[in-house]
């Protein structure tokens, strides 16, 4: 009980702990050799390194003045403490460009730096993201920061967080409205990292503005729409080949109102490429011509023409298009229920869908 007290005693009194380092560093080895050993003999909890370390040094300058107290040491200010003009001063030699070359740099410099480079004004016009096994890119104009993946088991997945705290700090920005953004080029995005993207976004609130948005529909990059105003263009990769009629019921449920006939919709309808690795087969254009022919909110589109087009002519005649008489080698028409419209459909190298009007005769 007494030896209990005694180490409790020595334990809250700094000028004891004070002697006891004295006693080590009388020894005369070398800093880590002391404090190993004194941890040895003490307890590995007994003094961090730190307080052994501020003692050690003061002896070894010759100070043995126990009574010291650093709680009333002079506060030295830190780069945390670095007033804001002064920090812009700094920023304004590093080229007029310093806030795009060196945001991502600045932001991990210390706490303060991070709070005055997020409030800068984010001027990218095109956003990429993409991916591989080792590593996620995110791309802003031509700024490329590479999140590499951590061997360390425990920090594996370390580099997502890096790249999503990047990614969120431009994108959540007020009123940050760019040209593109990409998700995915040479293959299908990081999942992991895209479910973390996702939920954040949507744990914000956060809205994305862009004029084009370019995506895979293999995986769950798709469901980013969800988060976006609709764009003017919309770029999907379809080298999966789903049907048409599944990737527009779910941008349907996106708020696309592709099935919605009214004109009042058509605010609602970006322009919409698909595109695919290889060039459709004849049976495969007709599938996906004949989907589309059922959708009468569409104005124009246009793919590849198939090398087998007579086979390509003959699946859409019996689908209920017509010859048209003045140029039948070409040119096919198929009636839209219920309207004077009608879809014109060229055949040749390329194979163009225009939503045309009869003519009608006005008699007096």
């Amino acid at each position: 009980m007494a030896s209990s007290m005694l180490d409790e005693t020595t334990r809250n009194d700094p000028k004891t702990r004070a002697i006891i380092i004295f006693y080590e560093f009388q020894s005369g080895k070398p800093i880590s050799e002391c404090y190993k050993n004194f941890r040895n003999r003490m307890g590995s909890d007994y003094v961090d390194y730190q307080e052994f370390k501020l003692w050690f040094q003061r002896f070894s300058a010759g100070n043995f003045d126990l009574n010291y107290d650093k709680s009333q040491d002079t506060k030295y200010r830190t780069i945390n403490d670095l007033p804001v003009h002064i920090f812009e001063k700094i920023c304004s030699n590093l080229g007029d460009d310093h806030q795009e070359k060196y945001r991502f740099i600045l932001r991990y410099v210390c706490e303060s730096f991070r709070s005055f480079v997020n409030s800068w004004t984010p001027k990218f016009e095109n956003i990429l993201i993409d991916s591989d096994y080792e590593r996620i890119t995110v791309e802003f104009d031509d700024k490329k920061c590479r999140y590499h993946r951590f061997l360390t088991p425990f920090l594996t997945q370390k580099h997502h967080d890096f790249a999503l705290d990047d990614l969120i700090s431009v994108l959540n920005f007020p009123n940050f409205k760019f040209d593109k953004l990409q998700i995915g080029q040479k293959s299908i995005i990081d999942q992991a990292f895209l479910e973390k993207l996702l939920l954040k976004i949507e744990s914000l609130n956060l809205k994305i503005h862009a004029k084009t948005v370019v995506l895979n529909y293999s995986g769950r990059e798709i469901d980013i729409l969800k988060f976006c105003e609709i764009p003017e263009l919309l770029e999907i990769d379809n080298s999966g080949k789903a049907r048409i009629d599944e990737i527009f019921t779910k941008l349907n449920k996106f708020g696309y109102s592709i099935h919605k006939k009214d004109e009042q919709f058509k605010k609602k309808l970006p322009s919409i490429i698909l595109t695919y690795q290889k060039q459709p087969t004849a049976s495969e254009a007709a599938e996906i011509v004949k989907t589309l022919l059922q959708y009468h909110t569409l104005e124009y589109c246009q793919l590849d023409g198939p090398s087998r087009i007579q086979s390509f002519k003959k699946k859409i005649l019996e689908f209920g298009a017509k010859y048209v008489p003045s140029n039948e080698s070409y040119f096919l028409n198929f009636p839209i229920p219920d309207s004077l419209d009608f879809f014109e459909i060229e055949c040749s190298e390329f194979i163009v869908i225009k939503k045309k009007k009869k003519k009608t005769i006005s008699i007096q």
